[in-house]
């Protein structure tokens, strides 16, 4: 399979090129390296001795107008967007820049999508206002939440874009709605990523391991395409925003934690 990963030098991004590659598949990586680091996926590389032909980084801005001519030369069957603009206090102290990358960014690649043919999109997107942070199993509020910082509102925003993308031009989009993804390899309780400003990395009701949240990225992006619709990735399963986009949870289930820390599978 050919893919595109946006933010493929990020935690999440390099755990999902090495999970791509290890398959066999194709993977054009685009990163502007401004919170990224090349350091990850130079231990991916080494891992799983790509082709030279399966595996290319490109150093760009999601914004930047050549990712339309990327896009139509990587020919993806699948694009994953997790670049992003993920730090709460950026949002708050500037909302013009975390829109710029977080909303104009995203409308870039829904555009390059959409020129280049490209269907399924993956997107990263936020857990809050939707998944009941304090509860075991999340909870599904609404199917328009109201945003209560600027960085919700702006991945709301990239949400609502990709929505309309599917209307009017057949785009078959997932959204995985994630709040603290780990990495229990490393020490201290793991390296966190917190893509929630309200979460707390403690919080195991919450937190999903890296691991688990690239098999939710696999798992969307080889769904049917009649699959659509935003899903919360939590404790070991899955629930669909709005209950009636029709998909069926299963297929993107993921592996999750019990609140007490005790991973389970979920049946697949």
């Amino acid at each position: 399979m050919r893919t595109l990963v946006t933010g493929a030098a990020g935690f999440i991004g390099s755990a999902l090129v090495e999970r791509l590659l290890t398959e066999g598949h194709h993977v054009v990586g685009v990163d502007d390296l401004s919170s990224g680091t090349t350091a990850d996926l130079e231990r991916v590389l080494l891992r799983t001795k790509p082709g030279a032909d399966r595996f290319v980084l490109l150093q760009r801005d999601i914004q930047c107008p050549e990712l339309l001519g990327i896009v139509a030369g990587a020919n993806p069957e699948v694009i994953f967007h997790l670049a992003a603009q993920v730090d709460p206090a950026v949002s708050v102290a500037d909302p013009q820049f975390d829109a710029r990358i977080n909303v104009l960014g995203t409308i870039n690649v829904c555009e390059a999508g959409r020129r280049a043919g490209v269907r399924r999109v993956v997107y990263a997107t936020s857990g809050s206002p939707r998944c009941d942070d304090a509860s075991p199993i999340p909870a599904v509020r609404s199917s328009s939440p109201a945003a209560a910082t600027p960085g919700e509102a702006a991945k709301l925003a990239g949400e609502l874009y990709l929505n309309a993308y599917a209307q009017m031009y057949g785009l078959a989009p997932i959204c995985l709605a994630f709040a603290d993804v780990y990495d229990p390899r490393e020490g201290n309780g793991g390296r966190a990523y917190a893509t929630d400003a309200r979460v707390c990395v403690g919080d195991t009701a919450a937190r999903v391991c890296l691991d688990d949240a690239v098999e939710a990225f696999v798992r969307a992006g080889r769904a049917p395409m009649s699959v659509t619709g935003t899903f919360c990735i939590r404790t070991g399963e899955t629930w669909e925003i709005p209950a009636d986009s029709g998909a069926d949870l299963e297929r993107t289930a993921a592996v999750g934690l019990h609140p007490e820390g005790e991973e389970v599978r979920c049946a697949s």
